[in-house]
């Protein structure tokens, strides 16, 4: 089941191929256990909470993971957002959690 119900848009689970998107949740909740969050509190936290904004920024470095999908996921607004809030924190612009950062780029490896 995924975690949110989506609509229909560039990107997200429906038009993905089925093994593509099983990668993606797989990933994405890999590093959701790892964090101690839930998809609940993905959905009732901050758009740009750091927690977020280090697990996708850790699922963009290692997987394929489209930025609409991660956006949408994780609750985080309009993918154009999720962008500019990833590289805030890779350059260190903001605190963010390096640990979280560093496991989701090791998911896939």
């Amino acid at each position: 089941m995924p975690i949110v119900d989506a609509h229909p848009r560039s990107g997200d689970a429906r038009e993905l191929a089925p093994a593509q998107a099983q990668r993606w949740q797989n990933a994405l909740q890999a590093c959701l256990k790892r964090s101690g969050k839930t998809p609940e509190q993905a959905a009732q936290d901050a758009k740009s909470a750091d927690w977020k904004v280090a697990i996708a920024t850790g699922l963009r470095l290692s997987t394929t993971a489209s930025n609409p999908w991660l956006a949408e996921v994780l609750n985080m607004g309009a993918p154009g957002a999720l962008s500019r809030l990833r590289r805030r924190m890779q350059i260190g612009q903001t605190s963010g959690n390096d640990a979280l950062v560093e496991e989701g780029k090791q998911i896939e490896k």
